[in-house]
């Protein structure tokens, strides 16, 4: 019978409840000793949750959980776990040297970051949290990990998406630079080398000389539209209602270009800056995207601000030739302006028909 207590009390410490003494008829010391160590495996099972039924618990989380210590030696691994660690048998295969396992150290807790077959395309982000644990009198140690590999790709993909919108303003201004810029100063150059060879009197010097300044009032405008087009001219010191009015007036200049701008009297102020200028550049982008490609022979912009309101609504459309929203070639137009409207945390429908037209219509909360 002493025995059989002892191994009760041993299973009781390990978490194992379920277990109970037989009592004889006789009802004896030994007996109650047994009906006591029952009624206390009773109470301790109300109380307490069984190993069994705590192990179920682990193996439903959808997270990797390893106990193990430090001679490598796992003692527990939870079946999410293993589905992810296939044929990792070592915990060491996956965990960093810099958590100096060399040197037997760590810091109660430890946070790092690891990639699962980095040169593979299916590679895994886990997130990782190691702990101290003791269990005994004995040091173990608690490796949990979360699978971050879409929150990790869905960074990759937005920094790509960054980069290449970087790349394509880089290619506008090169273009732009080219194209206008380029060829203005070069027909500058060719009249003024003429000019040397003419008579400063002479009919053809004065027209020459007269065309030389027309051609340098267009570069200076070319420059400045340039510029503009780079960073609108003081945006720091000018409301975004100025700068859009500004923007507009200049488009609507260009030969066979009709923007109808419907903008609220209210002030549209954003408590960070850059916020404002991401606007700027959505609204920019729509509309260079329009004049350039849609054959649009109307634009509207409309954007109110209502007292009542602590959002501003914007709508931008056209009567274009319109696109697939899924064609390839407009992919990296249409990703820098979802882009941005992801970093503004608006709410946004972007739409377009063939044959019908294009429209962006977006919230940002003041």
């Amino acid at each position: 019978m002493i025995s059989k207590i002892q191994d009760i009390i041993l299973e009781y410490a390990n978490g194992d409840f379920s277990r109970r003494l037989t009592i004889s008829e006789a009802f004896d010391e030994k007996d109650i000793i047994a009906s006591g160590i029952n009624m206390l495996g009773e109470e301790l099972e109300k109380k307490s949750i069984s190993k069994d039924y705590f192990f179920k618990i682990l193996n439903s989380i959808p997270q990797i959980i390893v106990v193990f210590n430090l001679n490598g030696e796992i003692n527990f691994i939870n079946e999410f776990a293993l589905e992810i660690l296939i044929n990792t048998n070592d915990i060491f295969k996956i965990i960093s040297d810099t958590i100096l396992i060399k040197n037997k150290k760590f810091n109660n807790k430890f946070q790092f970051e690891i990639i699962l077959n980095e040169n593979q395309l299916n590679a895994k982000f886990l997130s990782c949290t190691i702990t101290e644990i003791s269990h005994l009198k004995t040091k173990h140690y608690l490796f949990v990990a979360n699978d971050i590999t879409n929150n990790k790709n869905e960074e990759l993909r937005i920094i790509k998406a960054t980069l290449l919108g970087q790349e394509i303003e880089r290619k506008r201004l090169a273009y732009d630079l080219h194209d206008s810029l380029g060829q203005e100063l070069s027909a500058l150059k060719m009249n003024i080398n003429a000019m040397e060879y003419m008579k400063s009197n002479s009919t053809e010097f004065k027209n020459t000389l007269e065309n030389v300044h027309k051609m340098l009032n267009s570069t200076i405008n070319s420059v400045r539209d340039i510029s503009f087009n780079l960073i609108p001219g003081k945006f720091e010191d000018k409301d975004l209602n100025s700068c859009i009015t500004q923007l507009i007036n200049q488009l609507n200049l260009i030969e066979g270009v009709n923007i109808d701008l419907k903008i609220s009297k209210k002030e549209l102020i954003l408590k960070d800056k850059n916020d404002e200028l991401f606007i700027y550049r959505i609204i920019q982008e729509f509309l260079n995207n329009s004049i350039k490609y849609s054959k649009a022979k109307l634009i509207e912009l409309i954007i109110e601000k209502k007292n009542s309101q602590n959002f501003i609504h914007f709508i931008l459309r056209d009567n274009g030739i319109g696109f697939e929203m899924n064609d390839i070639k407009n992919t990296n137009g249409i990703n820098n302006i979802k882009y941005r409207l992801k970093s503004l945390k608006a709410n946004y429908v972007f739409q377009s028909k063939l044959k019908v037209g294009t429209k962006l219509e977006f919230e940002i909360y003041d």
